[in-house]
Parts: structure tokens; sequence; C-alpha cells
């Protein structure tokens, strides 16, 4: 089988996978991972290097041009199988032609912010339920970094499950967040307002109120210390 062959039988069961959210938060994109790519996760994971991998890449999920959500898996043609689940018709160039069933597992999820070192990352697959999210190489950057990267908890959610993010834990990344936003409000030509604030968040606005209540953040947010 080609490399053309896989992608597509591959791809065609990507929006069968992941939830509604991804149509509504931009493009993404399916790669078959090189070995030399996969080599060092197969690795890390403990997988073989003969096991099928895939990079899935969302870039700037919901116009967020900072932040990129990946995704890494592994696939298994179920050759053999007649299982009306999973086996999808895919319109060729001429006439649709059936694909066979196929087996995805995911690995891991990622955020990445362009220009930190710091991560969010989830392992497992959150198809079976709850996976933690933790931040990952703040020992390689700053807390700028850690600051930078932690903005993408709440696109982290709302691309996996469109709820309502949690609150903020820690005060100084609070008061840090709040004035990255607002000053990027300003930044944009606009009035630096609760909503527009809580939309550079991604959150709803009272989940900005709850959380400049919770600190005794004064509006409009003051700079951090």
């Amino acid at each position: 089988m080609n490399d053309y062959a896989n992608v597509l039988r591959v791809s065609a069961y990507l929006p069968q996978f992941f939830p509604s959210e991804w149509g509504q938060a931009g493009q993404y994109e399916f790669h078959l991972a090189q070995p030399s790519e996969a080599h060092d996760l197969k690795t890390e994971l403990g997988l073989q290097d003969d096991a099928p991998a895939g990079i899935v890449t969302l870039k700037a999920p919901f116009g967020r041009k900072a932040y990129t959500y990946e995704v890494f898996l592994t696939y298994h043609n179920l050759l053999g199988t007649n299982d009306p689940q999973h086996a999808l018709f895919v319109t060729g160039l001429e006439e649709p032609w059936q694909v066979p069933p196929v087996s995805i597992v995911i690995w891991w999820r990622r955020v990445y912010c362009h220009g930190s070192a710091a991560y969010l990352e989830a392992r497992r697959d959150y198809r079976k339920g709850p996976t933690p999210i933790s931040l990952q190489g703040v020992e390689k950057g700053t807390l700028h970094d850690a600051q930078r990267a932690l903005a993408g908890l709440a696109l982290f959610k709302r691309i996996e499950r469109g709820g309502r993010p949690p609150d903020i834990q820690d005060e100084a990344t609070c008061r840090q967040l709040c004035w990255d936003a607002y000053q990027n409000v300003l930044a944009s030509g606009q009035r630096g307002t609760k909503t527009l604030v809580a939309a550079e968040l991604l959150i709803h606005p009272r989940t900005l109120t709850r959380n400049l209540e919770r600190y005794n953040i004064p509006w409009p947010p003051p700079p951090p210390h």
C-alpha cells in the first residue's frame, strides 16, 4: 500500500474519531510520521519501530495564531473485518469506494505556544475518559514561557470538549494572563472591555469575572509585579 492510500484511509476516519468542535476550530492536517520523525516518540511510548504512526496538526485554532494543537497516533488497517461502525465510503475522483476498518490509538495531545519552550500535554486517549493536562518543558524556558503556555489551557479545553475552562489556580498566573490579554485587545485598536478580554482568553465573561473576584484584581487589570 502506498503512502497516499494510507493517508487517505486514515484521514477518512478523523472526523469520526475527533470531536465536532474541530470543524469550528479551523483546518487540521494529517500526515504519516516518517521513521526518523517518530523513532524517539515510539521509544518513549514503548512502541515498536514499525508501528504505523501519524501526526494531526491544527494550526491557529479559533484564530489564535500563536498556538498549535497536535496529536500523535498509531493506526492499523483491520483487514478482513466487516465492521459497519468503522467502514466508511470516501468519494474518489471517479466513484465512491469503501475504506477498510481502521483502528486508531491516540497517545498524546499537545498545545504548543510559538516561541515558548514550554507546552501543554495530555497523555492517553481522551475518548476513554478524562486525561490530566500537564505543563512540560518548563526547565528549558523562563517563567514567561510557562505563563504563555498556560494561556493555552482554555484553548486545549475548547478544542476537545467545548466546555467551560476551569478557574485559574494561581494568582500570579491569573494576573499575568489578564494583563497580557488586556494589552492584546488594546493593541488591536479596541476598547479593553471585559467581554473582549474574555474572548482573547477564550473564556466566558462570567469566568473572567469570577477569577478577578477570586484574586481581588481591579479593572482594568494592573501590570503584574
